[in-house]
Order: C-alpha cells, then structure tokens, then sequence
C-alpha cells in the first residue's frame, strides 16, 4: 500500500510538472500571436498602400508620373566650340 502511496505521489508531481510546462507553453503561443497579429497589420498597412497607388484605372487618385530630367549640354564630357556657340 506504501508502495502505490509514493507511486501516486510521484505521479502528481509529474503532473504539476507537465501543468506549469503546459502553463509556459500557453503564455508563450500568446506572445507569439500577438507579435504575429501586429507583423499582419503592418503587411494590411503596405498592401492597403501600394495597392491605392497601383489603383488608378479604378478612378482613385493617380501617382504622378517621375519627370524627365533633361540632360545638361555637358553632359560628362568636354565642351568643343560648337557646343558652347550654338
């Protein structure tokens, strides 16, 4: 009888292992959630953004198209009198 007192004993102790584990386990999928929920709301955020400049064929508000920059006369190389005198 001794023997399955100290049985039973050692398996409650195993098993308030196991629910403090378990426990640790739990408050850690929670974090890991959170820090997941948050990274989706910043990827909603980007999409919702470029998806609102890629949008104008549906009426939206149109990003203005990069101006060309015309070249200077120079232009990385030397000058000759017909440059500079026309």
């Amino acid at each position: 009888m001794s023997d399955l007192a100290a049985t039973v004993k050692a398996m409650q102790a195993n098993v308030d292992a196991i629910t403090k584990s378990l426990e640790s386990v739990t408050e850690e999928v929670k974090e890991v959630k959170g820090s997941f929920n948050e990274f989706g709301k910043t990827v909603d955020a980007v999409v919702a953004d470029t998806a609102f400049r890629k949008s104008g064929d549906l009426g939206e508000i149109v990003q203005e198209s990069p101006k060309v920059i015309q070249k200077s006369l120079w232009g990385g190389r030397f000058l000759t009198n017909s440059d500079l005198f026309n």
